[in-house]
C-alpha cells in the first residue's frame, strides 16, 4: 500500500458518519482519511493526471501566442521587475503573491510569458491530483468513494474553464491550488481543532488572500462554519482556536498592508475600485461583454457614482435591487473568459479554427458550465445529511456547509462589486466534487421531511440556472461572433 498524501485526517465521532444502504459502518475513531492507495488506484490517479497535463500542454501549443491584456500586463511587468531586483511598481495596485511567484519563474526560466504559462500548467496538474484527494476525503465513508474521486478528477481535467485559465496570466490557477488546500485544512481543523491545524489553516488562507484579497474577509465566516461542524466535545476548544486561525491569517498578510493619503490599503487597492464600479448607475452587465468597456473615460466618469456604498444603496434601493438580480443572473450564466477571448481576439485565434469549429468550442464551453452547475446542485443535495444535527459532523456535512457558505459569500461579493465570470471559478471547484457525487451512487438516506426539502432545493436551484441561461445565453452567443 502506498501513501495517498501527507494529510492524516481523523474523523471523530461514529455518530457523525453518513449512513447509506450500500455503505459499511466504519469505526470512524480509528479510520484515517486518505492514508493509503492500492496500486490500481494509484494507476488511475496517474493516468488521469497525465491526461490532464497532455490536454493543457496540447491546448497551449494549439493557440497562437496570446496578447497580454488588463491584469496580465501588470502581472507580467511586475514579475519582470521582481526578477530584475527593481521596485515592483504595480504593487499595491495588484495583489503581490502571484507577481512574486511569476517573478521567480522569470528569474529561473527567462523573460517569456509562455514560461509562466507552462509553470501554471504544471500547477494545474497538481491541482488535478488535489481534487482527487479532496473528493476522497469528503466521501471516504462511502463504499464507492474511489469512483467518486476519480470522476471528480476527470471532470476537473476536461472542464474548458480550468484548461483555459491555466494559459492566462491571471491569479486563478495558482489561487485554486491554495483554495483547495484551504478547504482541506478547514475540514481538518473542524475534525481536530489543534494549535498546529489552526496555524496551518490561517497561513494558507492568508497566502490565498495575497492572491485574492477578499479571502481575508471571508475567512471569519468560513471558520465559524467549520467550528459548527466540530465534534460536540471539541466545540469550545474550536471556538478558542478560531482566533488563532484569524490571527495567523492577518499576520501573514500584514507585511503587504500599507497606508497612503486615503487610508489603509489591505493587500491591494483593487477592492475599493471594484466596489465603486460595482455599485454605479450604468448597467453592470457582466464585465466580460459590458458596453461600458467601449465608453470613453469621460463618459465612465460622468456615469460613476460619487457617494459611498452605503449612502448610494440607501438613496437608490430599487436600483440596487435590480442590479442584484442582474448580477446573480450573470454569475450563473454560461459565460467564460474562453468565450470572451475568442470574441475579443485579445488572445489570438487558434490555428486554422473555422467558424463551425468556433461555434462548437463556444457551445461546449457554455454547456459544460451550466451542466457542471446542475450536476453540482444534484450532488450537493445528495450529500445533504439527514435532519439529525450530528450528521453535519461528518466530512460530507462539513464540505457541504463550507461550500454553501463560500458560494453565498462569493455571491454577496459580486453583488457589491463587479460581476465577472472568473469569480465563479472557485465555486466550480466545489461543483466538480459534488457533480461526481451526483453521477455515482444513491442519495444519502434521510427521513421524509429531509427528502421533501431536498426536492424543493433542487427545483429552486435548477430554476435559477435555467433562468440565467434564458436571460444571458442569447447575448453571449451574439457577442461570441
Amino acid at each position: 500500500m502506498l501513501r495517498l498524501a501527507a494529510w492524516r485526517f481523523t474523523l471523530i465521532g461514529a455518530s457523525g458518519c453518513q449512513s447509506n444502504r450500500t455503505t459499511p459502518r466504519f469505526n470512524i475513531d480509528e479510520y484515517r482519511m486518505g492514508t493509503t492507495l492500492d496500486k490500481r488506484e494509484l494507476l488511475t490517479v496517474l493516468l488521469i493526471a497525465a491526461f490532464s497535463l497532455l490536454i493543457r500542454l496540447g491546448a497551449l501549443s494549439f493557440v497562437d501566442s496570446p496578447q497580454l491584456i488588463g491584469d496580465e500586463v501588470d502581472h507580467f511587468s511586475g514579475a519582470v521587475e521582481f526578477a530584475s531586483g527593481k521596485v515592483v511598481t504595480v504593487v499595491p495596485k495588484r495583489p503581490p503573491l502571484y507577481i512574486w511567484i511569476s517573478g521567480i519563474v522569470v528569474l529561473v526560466a527567462g523573460e517569456d510569458p509562455n514560461h509562466v504559462r507552462l509553470f501554471q500548467v504544471f500547477v494545474d496538474y497538481t491541482t488535478t491530483i488535489g481534487v482527487y484527494v479532496l473528493a476522497r476525503v469528503v466521501y471516504l465513508d462511502l463504499l464507492y468513494s474511489k469512483r467518486i474521486a476519480a470522476i471528480a478528477m476527470l471532470l476537473y481535467a476536461i472542464h474548458p474553464e480550468f484548461i483555459a485559465f491555466s494559459h492566462y496570466l491571471w491569479t486563478e490557477t495558482v489561487f485554486l491550488w491554495f483554495l483547495l488546500a484551504g478547504f482541506l485544512l478547514l475540514m481538518r481543523f473542524s475534525a481536530r481543532p489543534t494549535v498546529t491545524n489552526a496555524i496551518a489553516t490561517g497561513a494558507i488562507w492568508g497566502l490565498s488572500a495575497l492572491l485574492k484579497p477578499y479571502q481575508i474577509y471571508m475567512l471569519p465566516l468560513m471558520v465559524a462554519a467549520s467550528v459548527v461542524c466540530s465534534p460536540r466535545t471539541e466545540i469550545r476548544r474550536a471556538w478558542r482556536l478560531s482566533l488563532v486561525v484569524l490571527a495567523t491569517s492577518w499576520i501573514t498578510v500584514l507585511p503587504c498592508c500599507t497606508k497612503n493619503d486615503q487610508g489603509w490599503v489591505v493587500i491591494s487597492k483593487q477592492g475599493k475600485r471594484a466596489i465603486q464600479e460595482g455599485t454605479n448607475v450604468y448597467p453592470p452587465t457582466q464585465v466580460d461583454f459590458a458596453y461600458v468597456r467601449a465608453l470613453p473615460q469621460s463618459a465612465k466618469s460622468s456615469l460613476g457614482r460619487k457617494d459611498g456604498l452605503l449612502q448610494f444603496a440607501l438613496d437608490n434601493p430599487r436600483l440596487i435591487g435590480s442590479r442584484t438580480l442582474l448580477k446573480t443572473g450573470d454569475f450563473l450564466a454560461p459565460n467564460t473568459f474562453l468565450i470572451r477571448h475568442l470574441y475579443m481576439g485579445y488572445y489570438g485565434r487558434p490555428k486554422g479554427m473555422s467558424k463551425s469549429v468556433r461555434l462548437l468550442v463556444v457551445s461546449i464551453a457554455m454547456v459544460s458550465i451550466s451542466g457542471l452547475l446542475c450536476l453540482g446542485v444534484l450532488g450537493a443535495v445528495r450529500s445533504m445529511p439527514a435532519s439529525k444535527p450530528d450528521r453535519w459532523r461528518s466530512n460530507q456535512g462539513r464540505f457541504l456547509l463550507l461550500s454553501v457558505s463560500y458560494f453565498v459569500l462569493t455571491l454577496l461579493m459580486i453583488i457589491v462589486a463587479v460581476s465577472v465570470s472568473r469569480y465563479r471559478l472557485p465555486v466550480m471547484l466545489a461543483c466538480v466534487v459534488f457533480a461526481s457525487r451526483s453521477i455515482v451512487g444513491p442519495a444519502n438516506e434521510s427521513d421524509t421531511k429531509s427528502r421533501s426539502c431536498r426536492k424543493y432545493v433542487v427545483i429552486l436551484c435548477l430554476a435559477c440556472i435555467v433562468a440565467a441561461w434564458v436571460f444571458r445565453a442569447g447575448t453571449i452567443l451574439d457577442a461570441a461572433w
